[in-house]
């Protein structure tokens, strides 16, 4: 974990900054790092590093079948969420496609490049971002594919299973793909319920996406997985994409955080108690945040040279300009040690106080 070197934050002290540190809140990773199963379990096998890994990743999607009581043969895993959303968009090439809007510009980006014509709903800033009902009105009979992200990336907001519900059957009825990314959804300790993934056994229009990278900071690693009731769908995924693409360090990884008991629960308590101490820090600035559920928070602050002037003191922030709707005014910032949280903070008071 990184450590704050210098909290005397005067503008006429900001030139002692040890300028080879960097406060790095923009990666949205979980601030523990990796688990100690993870360390031990990859180093132990890396003497099988010499064969092919194994191709059907069976170890590890037995594991996920234990941890979701979902049958093995419904989990793909692939080189991380972004393998799965390319292999999902490659295998049906859909013509038309619904985003939820902010959300993570990927999806878009992938559909651009098999020419999928994209529609946008744009959640309502005055709500809060957060999901509401009338994004049933534009699920309709020419949509190929919508995309959900849950908790949603960069808003920090959550949809609940009433409305997810409602969204399956509008999609079934319109014989649209519902594609659900829930990356960031076990940062919230009653993740079970809110998760779609439970509901694939009723629809077969339902895939749900999910990483390794966020929630057990295996970024490095390359380690997603899907689960679709489908057998169909993935059968196709499979075929859209390289053989041997999750690596055997991957996959040891990914088997030493499943069975990482303790990493979770260690996660909700610190997550909580951090993201709570810096949404209350930020509400007693000239700054507008966002009520978030999970490890980050998003927040609008009219100082549009905000990212350059946390720069000259090492930080690093995730500027939102390049999520759709949102502008180099909106800032998304992850949870971090309470020392960093605390050196952010006074940093940015003291940016508003010279401002």
């Amino acid at each position: 974990m990184v450590e704050i070197l210098n909290t005397g934050l005067s503008s006429a002290r900001t030139k002692y900054i040890n300028k080879e540190v960097l406060y790095d809140f923009s990666v949205n990773i979980n601030p523990l790092g990796l688990p100690i199963n993870v360390i031990s379990n990859v180093i132990e096998g890396l003497e099988t590093c010499n064969k092919y890994p194994d191709l059907s990743c069976c170890e590890l999607r037995s594991l996920l079948s234990e941890k979701y009581l979902l049958p093995k043969d419904s989990f793909f895993v692939g080189n991380g969420a972004d393998d799965i959303l390319y292999r999902i968009v490659y295998a049906f090439r859909p013509k038309k496609a619904l985003i939820i809007e902010p959300t993570f510009e990927e999806y878009e980006k992938v559909l651009r490049s098999v020419s999928c014509q994209v529609e946008h709903y744009i959640l309502p800033e005055e709500n809060n971002f957060n999901f509401c009902e009338s994004v049933l009105n534009y699920i309709t009979d020419d949509l190929d594919i919508l995309f959900l992200c849950n908790p949603n990336n960069p808003t920090g907001t959550i949809c609940d299973l009433k409305l997810i519900h409602r969204i399956l059957d509008k999609c079934r009825v319109n014989n649209v793909k519902l594609v659900i990314d829930e990356c960031f959804m076990e940062f919230i300790p009653e993740w079970k319920e809110y998760s779609a993934k439970f509901f694939i056994k009723e629809y077969d229009n339902l895939i749900v996406i999910d990483a390794f990278t966020k929630t057990y900071a295996l970024a490095g690693f390359r380690l997603g997985f899907c689960v679709c009731g489908n057998l169909k769908v993935l059968d196709a995924l499979n075929l859209n994409g390289q053989d041997y693409s999750v690596s055997t360090p991957a996959q040891l990884a990914g088997i030493g955080a499943l069975t990482s008991a303790e990493y979770l629960p260690l996660t909700y308590e610190f997550v909580q108690k951090e993201r709570e101490f810096m949404q209350e820090s930020l509400k007693r600035l000239p700054v507008k945040v966002y009520p978030s559920r999970t490890n980050f928070l998003l927040f609008f602050c009219k100082d549009s040279l905000l990212v350059e002037k946390l720069r000259h003191y090492n930080i690093k922030v995730r500027d939102c300009s390049e999520f759709y709707s949102l502008s180099n005014r909106y800032h998304r910032i992850a949870v971090s040690t309470r020392k960093n949280n605390q050196y952010f903070v006074q940093v940015l008071e003291e940016i508003m106080r010279n401002s």
